[in-house]
């Protein structure tokens, strides 16, 4: 008897664990914006098409050829980098950091990503880092927090400076660092 009632338990407890393991990743609804902008504009004319719906200033849109919007929102208080898939609702903060995050510009490839960064100087600093965003797609549907970038972010103004000062006082000035382009 004692083994019925011990086979029992685990058998229940194997079909359940199988299908879980069997369930697939809820994907999110796909879109079609070239469809969705021109039905739009024709019933609104003077309309704006929202492609970022969260609360906050959201500015400074750059976006890739391969489907990514990169912009800075301070939707969590200063202003931070932030991804959107534009062929699905995935939408995840990618440089976070206390001080502002401002102007992103992604390749066209969506491989590279210079932003401008208020950490060390008021006047901005180009920060670059590279990224997949295919990854960060996928890493949110499955629910995993979005990487920060910022720690894998290089500050190329930094180095520029260190290259400067190599060259000679000649090669030396003050100015602000912004809209980067690559």
């Amino acid at each position: 008897m004692k083994r019925t009632g011990t086979i029992l338990p685990l058998i229940l407890l194997l079909v359940t664990l199988l299908q879980c393991a069997t369930v697939k990743t809820i994907q999110p609804p796909r879109f079609d914006y070239n469809r969705l902008i021109s039905r739009f504009l024709e019933n609104n004319p003077e309309g704006h098409f929202p492609l970022t719906v969260q609360r906050g200033n959201n500015t400074d849109p750059s976006a890739s050829s391969s489907g990514y919007l990169f912009y800075a929102s301070d939707v969590d208080g200063s202003s931070d980098i932030w991804m959107r898939d534009l062929g699905s609702t995935v939408n995840v903060p990618v440089v976070r950091h206390p001080a502002e995050q401002t102007d992103p510009y992604i390749t066209p490839d969506g491989t590279i990503l210079t932003y401008v960064s208020f950490e060390l100087d008021a006047g901005g600093d180009i920060r670059i880092v590279a990224l997949e965003p295919e990854t960060v797609v996928e890493a949110a549907l499955l629910g995993e927090d979005p990487p920060n970038l910022w720690s894998s972010s290089i500050n190329l103004s930094r180095y520029l400076d260190s290259v400067g000062e190599k060259l000679g006082p000649g090669c030396k000035g003050s100015f602000a660092e912004r809209d980067p382009v690559l």
